[in-house]
């Protein structure tokens, strides 16, 4: 089927990359149903004026490429309305020469352990994005052009099994969000910044199969980040019940733990900070001095030792998300349903490292509209989660987790 789009410059060879795509909307009336049917190569998130509607694909192959019907209805007004989404694609193609024998692309698989930016068992054809609207809808259908395109020069991926390097690791890669060079306001009402094309035909994103997807989207369901068990700034344990700061020049790090098994996505606002590193380790349970797991209420004489993410803050107002909610992916053992991004256990401590050359605001819990926001981040997500963020008040660097539990 026709009807994909890309960005000029999105060959698998660019690859990981993500890309923001946006098309302008102008209805006479609200509509009562406005269905569409979504997916993307390799993963997307679709806004709607802002507000985020849905993710996919599910997990699916080449020959069974599942596409999303949603109903954009509730989420649209009368007059303007921008319909965004987010599609990323981290599956590097292997190096392989004309006519590879079959040990030439067992060594190439090899070598991509190292350097793969995509979960292993990831098929790809091409990164694109395919909408098909139906009746008014139609209007939306990406093979009736229309629709803008700009590349995230601020957002990449890493290898996580180079992060690990001791243990076998094939699934998600780790992130990397630059906060002076990625694109924050990309499903807003105007267009803003350099880069903005118009996206181009990709035919060869075409060559799948296309099958409805019979499994209903997740929804949202706010959960508790955890507590402190260790760190080492003052007043630590009041975080996340209350805002800290983080000095300049200064290194913290900061222990979370969850008591009970859950799957979730971070979110981390920030405030200040310019130069500063910020890294976010995810492990189901602490090490001993072996690198061995055992109960999982071991803390104190424990280290993390897991894949991490790493923000990079500009000094402004932000908000860091991995690609499943916002602006990643990346699941830790286990599958990757949906677009889920790690898998947890039953007790999943966190450990924040703050690198900051200038003084950093970590503020209280808030609430908002769409979810829960706390000033923690809780394990990644896994089976059949999703989470939904909201943006900071006033100044703030703050880590917070607001998953959802798709049933």
């Amino acid at each position: 089927m026709q009807g994909w789009i890309s960005h000029p410059a999105a060959a698998p060879e660019a690859n990981p990359v993500v890309l923001h795509f946006r098309k302008m909307v102008d209805l006479a009336r609200k509509p009562r149903a406005y269905l569409v049917r979504v997916t993307a190569d390799n993963r997307f998130v679709l806004y709607v004026n802002g507000v985020r509607v849905a993710a996919g694909p599910s997990t699916g192959d080449i020959a069974h490429w599942r596409v999303e019907t949603i109903d954009l209805a509730p989420f649209l007004r009368r007059g303007h309305n921008i319909v965004a989404a987010v599609v990323w694609n981290g599956v590097q193609p292997l190096k392989l020469p004309a006519n590879p024998k079959v040990w030439q692309i067992r060594m190439a698989e090899g070598a991509a352990l190292m350097k793969q930016t995509a979960p292993n068992f990831q098929q790809s054809v091409a990164t694109g994005l395919h909408i098909e609207g139906k009746g008014d809808a139609a209007i939306l259908s990406t093979r009736l052009g229309g629709w803008r395109v700009r590349r995230d020069e601020g957002h990449g991926f890493e290898n996580g099994y180079a992060q690990l390097k001791k243990w076998f690791y094939v699934a998600g890669p780790s992130e990397i969000i630059d906060a002076s060079k990625a694109d924050f306001d990309w499903a807003g009402p105007v267009e803003i910044g350099p880069g903005w094309v118009d996206a181009v035909s990709a035919p060869e994103a075409a060559r799948r199969t296309l099958v409805d997807d019979p499994l209903p989207q997740q929804s949202y369901v706010p959960v508790s980040p955890g507590k402190i068990v260790r760190g080492d700034l003052r007043g630590a344990t009041r975080f996340p019940g209350r805002s800290l700061v983080v000095p300049a020049n200064s290194k913290v790090k900061l222990l979370l733990q969850r008591d009970a098994m859950v799957s979730a996505y971070p979110q981390l606002d920030v405030s200040g900070g310019a130069g500063a590193t910020v890294k976010l380790t995810w492990s189901e349970a602490l090490n001993d001095a072996d690198l061995k797991k055992g109960d999982r209420n071991l803390i104190e004489d424990r280290k993390i030792f897991g894949v991490h993410d790493t923000f990079l803050p500009d000094g402004q107002e932000r908000t860091f998300a991995p690609c499943g909610g916002g602006p990643g992916a990346m699941p830790k053992s286990r599958s990757r349903p949906r677009g889920s991004r790690w898998s947890c256990g039953a007790c999943a401590p966190l450990k924040r490292a703050i690198h900051s050359s200038r003084q950093a605001v970590l503020p209280a819990t808030t609430r908002r509209s769409r979810g829960f926001s706390t000033s923690a981040g809780g394990p990644r997500a896994s089976m059949r989660t999703k989470p939904t963020w909201t943006r900071p008040i006033g100044n703030s660097c703050n880590i917070r987790a607001t998953p959802g539990c798709r049933c």
